[in-house]
């Protein structure tokens, strides 16, 4: 019965989640340039910290 209960708002929520997204759609695509241009210069970061992550890791193994 809970599982259905979830299942059920889930659904819900991402029907009104697209909805949100097909109305937010042409602003977003106002902010997509400015948006991939933090990501691009967030890439390198996460690769610094992933790579430090990783070597933690298997360099404590």
């Amino acid at each position: 019965m809970i599982q259905y209960f979830l299942l059920e708002s889930f659904s819900f929520f991402s029907v009104q989640l697209l909805q949100a997204l097909v109305l937010l759609m042409p602003k977003l695509l106002l902010f997509l340039p400015g948006f991939i241009l933090i990501c691009v210069k967030l890439v390198p970061l996460l690769d610094v910290f992933f790579l430090a992550f990783l070597f933690n890791e298997f360099g404590n193994a």
